[in-house]
């Protein structure tokens, strides 16, 4: 990791296009959940094999940036995306991320920010659960997100072809709970597989028909297991 040196200072990175540079822990989360399995089945041998290499963990890091939005008193908060990219390499153990500022809001007051951040869907407040939770509620670093095997069915089931990718953030939730809802495969995370299949089919339902990205019945790729 010794190659990975910081371009630029704390103070320069708030009102940067560039890349700054910062501690995992040093990012805050603008969710509550994320799917643990999708993180285990991903990214992570690859980035513990890019620890061993720092140059190469270097160019890889460069070329995957966290998009953050910089808040009141200059802290770094996720701008909707990459939970989970975060959330492995912190099971990868990496120390340091890359990040590109989007938008410098550290002018504002802690409500006046908040307010922006579901104006422009930057945080998603509502749990697993459904419940509708408050900013304070949300947890301080990335490995205190809980696990929502729902949120992995529903990222590994897009990754599968099966609905399309949506710019819109935290489009994954609603596929996740809908896949909660509908699904008859009980305790998914024990029986992965048969809701991995499952859910296959029924991302091309009618019932899923609008929800964002979805496609249908004719385009899905054949039914398959997970090793």
């Amino acid at each position: 990791m010794a190659s990975i040196i910081p371009e630029l200072s704390y103070s320069q990175a708030l009102s940067s296009e560039r890349l700054g540079i910062a501690y995992i822990e040093d990012f805050r989360p603008t969710q509550f959940d994320l799917g643990y399995i999708q993180a285990a089945l991903t990214r992570v041998p690859e980035l513990v094999k890019l620890l061993a290499e720092p140059k190469a963990l270097d160019v890889y890091l460069r070329k995957h940036p966290l998009n953050v939005i910089i808040g009141p008193k200059g802290k770094i908060y996720l701008a909707g995306d990459k939970h989970h990219f975060l959330f492995e390499l912190w099971l990868a153990h990496a120390p340091l991320c890359y990040y590109r500022v989007k938008a410098n809001w550290s002018w504002a007051s802690n409500k006046k920010f908040w307010k922006m951040m579901k104006a422009k869907k930057m945080v998603n407040l509502i749990d697993q659960t459904g419940t509708q939770r408050e900013p304070q509620d949300l947890p301080r670093y990335i490995y205190q997100l809980r696990d929502d095997p729902y949120r992995s069915l529903a990222g590994l089931v897009r990754r599968a072809g099966e609905f399309n990718k949506d710019p819109t953030n935290f489009v994954e939730f609603l596929w996740a709970r809908f896949f909660q809802k509908n699904l008859k495969t009980q305790d998914i995370a024990r029986h992965f597989d048969d809701a991995m299949n499952e859910a296959r089919i029924l991302a091309h339902s009618e019932a899923a028909q609008n929800l964002p990205g979805y496609i249908k019945w004719g385009a899905c790729s054949d039914l398959f297991t997970l090793p």
